[in-house]
């Protein structure tokens, strides 16, 4: 069984870990068809959103994250006489967040299924070259602290990594201390109160999709499966090679026969109710977990709910 949390890309944004979906595997045939440029998601939504997001990392927070590090990154670097560019698309990160809700129990998107079969769609959240033309050694050392190829260590992080034309670079960098101002540190690895509630997350989920119910809603799913000829067991599960994966991890369109499985999968996802069953819980899990650790996850919120109000104001003073 493939759990959707440990098979995400993780990002460091703002000193909280982010997670985009995606699965390693090799190519493929390809299907000749023109591929679209951009999704609006149009799965099946879980009927309830996840209890735990508002102990975690959910969309309004993170992406408010993202844009108020950027504000001060852009600001810091300004200093430096660096004209530092964004590296994220804010609108495509926000969408992300819904994609990857709706893959928690499988894929769900026919539109994108047609194309890429059981991968999402190609993200363009990043703009990794936005900056490629300020690449030098003094670049990444204002802007993240980093020296001769290597970052900050731990004990580095709390001392100024030097100076660039005569003016102090802060600890950490631009980006350190952005993360500063907006979370109360400097680090590019989230905080235990940061972490726990996307801990729980995870746990949670694992836990909940080996319920007996939901073992019994995937076998009505197998069964609906069998009926088109094939023979899985899992809703998460595809083929064992996924043909529109690239050996360097990058998302092409899917072969026709594994298009028809995803397909299928979908449809057979509609007809049994699967993703109700599991949301339904999944959630049940996750308020028990609540209750269970409501003194610790509110230490986590209140990490959240301070690194939102200070990433709004910043958002406001832009």
């Amino acid at each position: 069984m493939n759990f959707p949390f440990l098979g995400r890309v993780v990002v460091v944004v703002v000193g909280v870990v982010v997670v985009l979906t995606t699965t390693a595997c090799t190519s493929d045939a390809r299907r000749s068809e023109p591929v679209p440029s951009s999704f609006a998601f149009s799965g099946i939504a879980p009927p309830t959103p996840d209890p735990l997001l508002e102990y975690s990392q959910n969309s309004t927070v993170m992406v408010a994250l993202a844009r108020a590090e950027t504000i001060l990154t852009q600001k810091c670097m300004r200093r430096f006489g660096y004209d530092y560019k964004p590296v994220m698309n804010f609108e495509k990160y926000a969408e992300s967040f819904v994609i990857d809700d709706a893959r928690l129990y499988g894929i769900t998107d026919p539109v994108v299924a047609k194309v890429y079969g059981y991968l999402p769609a190609p993200s363009d959240v990043g703009v990794s070259d936005a900056n490629a033309a300020l690449a030098s050694a003094n670049f990444d050392l204002v802007l993240s602290g980093w020296k001769e190829g290597e970052p900050p260590s731990l004990e580095s992080l709390s001392k100024s990594p030097g100076s660039s034309g005569g003016i102090e670079i802060p600890a950490g960098g631009c980006l350190g201390d952005a993360r500063l101002k907006i979370t109360g540190d400097v680090r590019s690895v989230s905080a235990d109160s940061a972490s726990l509630g996307q801990d729980i997350a995870i746990q949670v989920w694992q836990s909940a999709m080996e319920d007996a119910e939901v073992v019994a809603a995937k076998k009505v799913w197998a069964a609906c499966m069998a009926k088109d000829g094939y023979t899985v067991v899992d809703p998460f599960d595809g083929p064992e090679r996924l043909s529109g994966q690239g050996e360097d991890g990058s998302i092409h369109p899917a072969s026709e026969a594994e298009v028809k499985q995803a397909l299928a999968n979908i449809e057979c996802k509609k007809k049994t109710g699967w993703v109700k069953i599991a949301n339904a819980v999944h959630v049940r899990y996750a308020q028990r977990a609540i209750e269970e650790n409501q003194l610790a996850l509110q230490e986590s919120k209140r990490f959240f709910d301070n690194a939102l109000k200070n990433a709004n104001n910043v958002i406001a003073q832009g």
